[in-house]
């Protein structure tokens, strides 16, 4: 699979591990993987972190957030990011299967673009 190392995913979840797991589908079928998708969690459902370790482990990783709410989740993810662009996603969003691809297409022919 290529793989871009310029995106990192994030992906904000409270107790919905079936949205979650067609998330991370939509993510794991994309035409590009991005370095990482980092679940981050903090719902009180062990079936969240089942959820994760059903995807491969080289591309999706589950955090237990001890941050509450989504801006809870959202600071968690700033502090974590390691690559030069982030996309943060909701557990019941579906993100286009070439979305990746064309967001490092993009971002590397226009290095001014700082949101997409």
């Amino acid at each position: 699979m290529i793989r871009t190392q310029n995106i990192e995913v994030f992906v904000v979840t409270y107790d919905r591990p079936d949205y979650l797991e067609r998330q991370l589908e939509s993510l794991v079928n994309q035409t590009m993987w991005p370095k990482s998708v980092i679940v981050l969690d903090d719902g009180p459902n062990p079936k969240t972190r089942e959820v994760c370790h059903r995807f491969p482990s080289e591309l999706v990783s589950y955090v237990r957030s001890d941050r509450p709410g989504l801006w809870g989740n959202i600071y968690e993810a700033q502090q974590r990011a390691s690559a030069p662009y982030t996309a943060i996603f909701h557990d019941d969003d579906r993100i286009h299967p070439r979305y990746i691809e064309i967001a490092a297409r993009v971002l590397a022919a226009h290095p001014e673009v700082t949101l997409l």
